[in-house]
């Protein structure tokens, strides 16, 4: 009896070990519509939404802030970029 109950649980700790880990994984996956590349100062970063283009500034230390990229000419960088 005792070595079916051991059976069942490391079962049940098997299944849920592998339910946890894919979805993980799915959540990765739907991450990716953000990518980021390290600033010169340590909580800056420049974000691009791969889905728009459009590139942000983000700033997180106690908190977050961020704000759309501005090129020289007043437009935001990279909106409209992505080829679809």
């Amino acid at each position: 009896m005792k070595n079916k109950l051991n059976l069942a649980a490391a079962i049940w700790l098997a299944a849920l070990m592998l339910a946890v880990g894919c979805g993980a994984q799915a959540g990765a996956e739907q991450n990716l519509r953000f990518t980021g590349e390290q600033g010169s100062e340590p909580y800056v970063r420049v974000v691009t939404d791969n889905a728009t283009g459009c590139k942000y500034g983000l700033y997180s230390n106690s908190g977050t802030a961020w704000t759309v990229l501005y090129g020289t000419d007043g437009k935001p960088l990279g909106c409209g970029e992505v080829s679809k």
